[in-house]
């Protein structure tokens, strides 16, 4: 076997070994000591592939990966084949391009203000010519008749228009995007496991977060001093922390007010319930413990702990209204916290990992293999109203081959919901009113995958994971819903390595346009202010959004995160090297980017 062919065997084991970590690190339940393990070598394993990139810079590594073949992105513009030298094509061509925009920019801007004479733009497109000329002849020497093609358009830069056909975004709305910035807060350990869950309120400026390591915490940002503070602690859950969310006070007090109608009937309940007098709001928090708990935000203590005898997965709130998705399939609805009905919708062996209120009277519940329903509710209790398999409905159209593993959904508006499966490069689109479904790339490359999303009420914008685990790179793409959801640009991740494991945002009630965006990964709180307003001037250190390229094609296969059919997978990369996890409480810090 050659020195490549093992190379690629390598590059190829590392890859999926490193996709099966991101996969490890990323589940919501205790790790045997094998997995933590293969995490603690994560850094060697990203090490290796680092080198071998190094040692093929033309990407022979990726020249026969059929992954890569079945994939095309926008920057790859020949797809016949996949060779390094098309590969490298394809890059200098995107690059010419962005220098003729560019260029052409910086022309519109000069005849603004002066007039160009002929003799000098003359010499302007000599030397765009001269600039041309290279690549051309690299290109000639790979494929004549993709050469032959682009000549037509490059060789005569007197028309502008001939120069936009090699730009994959409009000049216009380029500058658009770039003029959204932001500023990011970073809380170092702000855990001592992965961070499974983390909810914003804009108003007051509170963060809380929910643990693997079974704590909550909530934590007191400053948007204008760039700080982020741990407030108070809660640690009485006995497992796994599955969701985190505030709840406004004045739902509390209404609960409150309902049973105080009928006291007799409620004193026992009412007894264990305080009144509140500030404004702060409260958190609800769920567990694989089977309890949902109540905690007061100005207190600092557990309000009312309610135990429900089944794991619980995901739960939503509305009014006096506590809708509460469980294993085994269950799903509980409470009003007043009392016990209202127990449904089993789903399967013994199926979970409920989202629910949502919608509407007046509506639930939207999805189950881990990839079953959603539409549950009608009243003060009574629910019934179930509709039952759509979306894993079958997304092979309908797309022929993709998918694991049945959901992990949640949002809605878009009344008839259109996104749901993502199994860490996947794209999530899956349904429209309830025609029963159609389609899948939107969610990433750039068919190595990086999307672990989490969530919607901005206010603003229609879905906010995205996506981890490369090529480079280890993390950015937040994110989609704007006008007809249809549709890329707009990315929020770099700048030093964090770790794929996103919870995600959220919410307004800053007292700047208008402005967002607040907070992520999970391993066990790192950040913070993003993002400036959405083009109205509002920002200093020039704050960081621009990017403009990135989503892939365009699927892969018809799916290659699970933990399944593997090359042997080579079997084995341990490096038996010889063994880190050792450390045990020890870590502070945390806040740094600024």
């Amino acid at each position: 076997m050659s020195s490549l062919a093992q190379d690629q065997k390598k590059f190829r084991k590392l890859r999926k070994t490193l996709r099966q970590i991101e996969h490890l690190n990323l589940l919501q339940r205790n790790l045997n000591q094998e997995e933590k393990n293969k995490i603690s070598k994560r850094s060697l394993f990203r090490e290796q592939l680092k080198q071998l990139f190094e040692k093929y810079p033309n990407g022979e590594l990726l020249a026969y990966d059929s992954r890569d073949n079945t994939f095309e992105t926008e920057e790859s513009i020949i797809t016949n084949e996949n060779t390094s030298p098309q590969r490298q094509n394809s890059f200098e061509i995107n690059q010419l391009s962005d220098k003729l925009n560019e260029i052409e920019l910086q022309e519109t801007h000069t005849n603004i203000q002066t007039n160009s004479t002929p003799e000098i733009q003359s010499v302007k497109n000599e030397q765009l010519q001269e600039t041309i000329k290279p690549k051309i002849e690299f290109n000639k020497q790979n494929n004549e008749s993709f050469v032959n093609q682009e000549k037509v358009e490059i060789e005569s830069p007197k028309s502008k228009d001939e120069i936009k056909i090699l730009k994959r975004v409009p000049d216009a709305n380029k500058v658009k995007k770039q003029d959204v910035t932001y500023d990011a807060i970073k809380v170092i350990d702000a855990h001592q496991d992965l961070i499974t869950s983390v909810d914003i309120d804009g108003k007051n400026e509170l963060i809380v977060t929910g643990s693997r390591d079974t704590s909550i915490k909530i934590w007191k940002f400053d948007e204008k001093q760039k700080i982020c503070e741990l407030s108070k602690t809660f640690g009485e859950h006995s497992s796994i922390v599955t969701q985190v969310k505030f709840w406004n006070s004045n739902d509390y007090k209404l609960i409150l007010e309902n049973l105080n109608l009928n006291k007799e009937e409620n004193e026992d309940l009412i007894d264990c319930l305080i009144e509140l007098e500030d404004q702060f709001p409260l958190v609800i928090s769920s567990s694989l413990d089977s309890s949902l708990r109540l905690w007061s935000v100005g207190l600092f203590k557990c309000i009312k702990e309610f135990y429900l005898y089944n794991p619980i997965k995901c739960f939503d709130m509305k009014n006096s209204f506590i809708a509460v998705g469980q294993d085994a399939g269950k799903i509980q609805l409470w009003k007043d916290f009392k016990q209202l009905a127990v449904m089993k919708p789903f399967e013994d062996t199926d979970n409920v990992v989202s629910i949502k209120f919608e509407g007046e009277n509506k639930i939207y519940a999805l189950s881990q293999n990839g079953y959603f329903k539409i549950l009608a509710y009243d003060n009574l209790g629910f019934d179930e109203k509709l039952e759509i398999d979306v894993l079958e409905k997304a092979q309908e159209k797309s022929g993709a081959e998918m694991t049945r593993n959901f992990k949640q959904f949002e809605i878009l508006d009344s008839n259109n919901l996104i749901f993502l499966n199994d860490n996947q490069s794209f999530i899956i689109g349904l429209n309830l009113e025609n029963n159609n479904s389609y899948l939107l790339s969610t990433n750039q490359s068919s190595y990086a995958f999307s672990s989490c999303f969530f919607k901005h009420e206010s603003s229609n914008l879905v906010f995205v994971s996506s981890f490369n685990v090529d480079n280890a790179e993390s950015v937040i793409n994110v989609f704007g819903k006008s007809n249809k959801l549709e890329y707009l640009h990315s929020i770099e991740d700048k030093d964090q390595d770790l794929s996103i494991s919870a995600i959220s945002c919410s307004d800053l009630s007292f700047k208008n346009g402005f967002i607040c965006i907070s992520t999970g990964a391993g066990t790192t709180l950040k913070i993003f202010l993002v400036n959405n307003s083009t109205d509002i001037l920002m200093p020039p250190r704050l960081n621009k959004v990017k403009i990135l390229k989503m892939m365009r094609k699927f892969e018809m296969k799916n290659h699970s995160l933990t399944d593997s059919n090359d042997e080579s997978d079997q084995e341990d990369l490096d038996d010889e090297t063994k880190v050792e996890t450390e045990t020890q409480p870590k502070k945390s810090t806040c740094t600024i980017q």
